[in-house]
Parts: structure tokens; C-alpha cells; sequence
């Protein structure tokens, strides 16, 4: 992932995920590992008042999107 992350105004948090049709070309498989980096931000909880742009540089499996963002929101210190 490319993480780009800044506070908002906001009480709530705001994100994007960015997967280029390069990486995937389908779209299905795009909006399908959209929904599952969503999910996962959401299990995770560390949210508060972030803005967050995520962007895949590679294809990443579904069951790992969890733990890769866990460990990403944690060398950063976003919670």
C-alpha cells in the first residue's frame, strides 16, 4: 500500500482506496478488494478525525488486506 493520511476537522474519518486498472483489470476484482480493504478498516477500528488515502502497488490476497493494514495504522500511529 501507499498510505497518505493527514486530521480532518471532522468527528468522523474519511478514506479512499485507489486500485489502478493496471494492477487489477477487472473491475469486479477491483470494487471486491475495495469492499474487503473497507471491511477491514472497519474490523480495525482506528479511526477517529483522519483523512486516509490508500493505494494498492500490488495485488494483495484477501485474507492478508486485515493484518497489512494493521501493521501499516500501527508504524504510523494512526488510532
Amino acid at each position: 500500500f501507499l498510505i497518505r493520511f493527514s486530521i480532518n476537522n471532522t468527528d468522523h474519518p474519511r478514506f479512499a482506496v485507489i486500485i489502478s486498472k493496471a494492477i487489477l483489470p477487472k473491475a469486479s476484482a477491483r470494487n471486491r478488494s475495495r469492499r474487503m480493504t473497507f471491511i477491514a478498516i472497519g474490523k480495525l477500528g482506528y479511526l477517529k478525525n483522519t483523512d486516509i488515502a490508500l493505494t494498492f502497488k500490488r495485488v494483495i490476497e484477501e485474507d492478508k488486506i486485515e493484518g497489512e493494514l494493521a501493521k501499516i495504522f500501527q508504524s504510523i500511529g494512526v488510532k
